[in-house]
């Protein structure tokens, strides 16, 4: 499957099917970022289409 991801250009995936599978493949821990689809917020578990664009952002926390 090949997944257009923002920075990093079209990837290429085996056996990846959501959100989370591709977030863990670039080595993100799914609880430290926000997938958007064409620029629109998605569940991690979003079932993921080949040539999907999607953006990673980086969650950060603090005080």
């Amino acid at each position: 499957m090949n997944i257009n991801v923002d920075g990093k250009g079209r990837q290429e995936f085996q056996d990846v099917t959501t959100a989370e599978d591709v977030v863990e493949r670039l080595g993100f821990h799914k609880d430290a970022v926000i997938v958007l689809q064409d620029d629109v917020p998605i569940p991690i578990d979003k079932p993921m289409e080949d040539g999907a664009n999607i953006k990673i952002i980086h969650v950060v926390s603090g005080g």
